[in-house]
């Protein structure tokens, strides 16, 4: 017969300390600071929580730090281009995006005047609510650098009568929406087999270094230049499951691109059925008498200022605690019993915090006596 988890344990002493924990379900706001720590990508997490507004449940998706060695290609999760074979089938070929000093750039080669292209992320999306952003350094007011969302496709398609050793851009054959920012210019663009369609634009104060975010959810676009809204629209034409960056007339200045980060927004919120429950804990069993020379922030937590200071510390402690010895007879008697369940257990984190004893009439009255006694003792 098992036995009633909110009854303590039958084998508990009477004299053992019990500590009874209430576990009630998540709210919507704790569930939402798990699923979001330590991948915040644009914004403040009270930022995005506001946005969220409650409706959907962001959770992490691809990343990207371009920390690999110099190359004409942004790696191996990208899909920009490819190559028709002799049989007709397709090779990952390079394009005009790559990486050069460890941070992406638009056109990779010094120099050269390359075609619009864009380049997307081969790995799966599950929704296709998504928010995708990217560091940008335009280099010069007049170039041009966005992101990707809702792209229909990853692979590159093949028209039937393609010829060897053709090539095939992502940018002349797939669908998707782009986010193209200038200085003091964004545009919201619908790109449908190379057909660029613009959506809606806004001018703003100018700016070459920032980091672009777009959020699409539902039909609602999103665009944000560092923590600033600055474009919102509608579009329903299509939607998809792939994120990416597109970079577009670079004809001054490189590009250079850093820090892609993307995450897919699970739907509406549902909270978890979660029934409330209460559990015991049986504490440690540690009892000990008043400890007049204890050292806490060090001896319970590990806390100190270094090698250096801290035998300063600690010696000077101790003669304090000598001097207010009296004051601590009179605070607290040899014989009272102590129990450690109220202190955090060893190697938790605790705030550090200086630990002033608080005065009793009873310890001044000690402490008086005693400085009395020396002071008439004393020659």
């Amino acid at each position: 017969m098992s036995q009633d988890p909110t009854q303590p344990p039958v084998d508990a002493a009477p004299f053992q300390t019990r500590l009874a924990i209430n576990i009630d379900p998540p709210n919507r706001e704790q569930l939402f600071k798990l699923q979001t720590a330590g991948t915040i990508i644009d914004v403040k997490q009270s930022e995005l929580w506001r946005d969220s507004k409650g409706e959907v449940l962001p959770t992490p998706g691809p990343v990207d730090r371009w920390t690999m060695p110099n190359g004409e290609r942004l790696g191996p999760m990208w899909a920009e281009a490819a190559a028709v074979d002799d049989k007709g089938f397709g090779h990952w070929a390079p394009g005009v995006l790559g990486v050069v000093s460890e941070a992406g750039r638009y056109p990779f080669k010094e120099g050269t005047k390359p075609p619009t292209t864009a380049a997307v992320m081969k790995e799966y999306l599950p929704e296709s609510d998504m928010q995708v952003a990217v560091d940008v350094n335009l280099g010069a007011p007049d170039n041009v650098f966005g992101v990707v969302v809702r792209a229909k496709t990853s692979e590159i398609d093949f028209p039937r009568a393609a010829k060897e050793n053709e090539v095939y851009f992502f940018v002349n054959t797939g669908d998707f929406y782009a986010v193209a920012a200038s200085a003091n210019h964004i545009e919201l663009r619908r790109v449908e087999k190379g057909k660029s369609t613009v959506v809606k634009s806004a001018t703003m104060p100018p700016k070459t270094m920032f980091r672009l975010t777009a959020r699409a959810v539902g039909p609602s676009f999103r665009i944000y230049r560092d923590a600033d809204e600055v474009l919102s629209a509608e579009d329903k034409t299509f939607d998809g499951h792939y994120a990416g960056v597109i970079g577009v007339q670079a004809n001054a200045k490189p590009v250079v691109f850093d820090n892609f980060e993307a995450r897919s927004y699970a739907g509406e919120f549902l909270a978890r059925m979660w029934a409330p429950t209460v559990r015991y804990h049986r504490g440690p069993n540690v009892h000990y008498n008043t400890l007049y020379f204890e050292h806490r922030a060090l001896e319970r937590h590990g806390q100190h200022l270094g090698n250096l200071f801290e035998p300063f510390i600690s010696h000077s402690l101790f003669f304090i605690d000598v001097a207010l010895l009296p004051a601590s007879l009179g605070r607290s008697s040899p014989g009272e019993c102590y129990a450690s369940d109220l202190y955090a257990r060893p190697g938790d984190l605790v705030p550090f915090y200086w630990y002033v004893p608080q005065p009793t009439a009873k310890g001044i009255l000690y402490e008086a006596g005693a400085l009395t006694t020396i002071f008439l003792i004393a020659p």
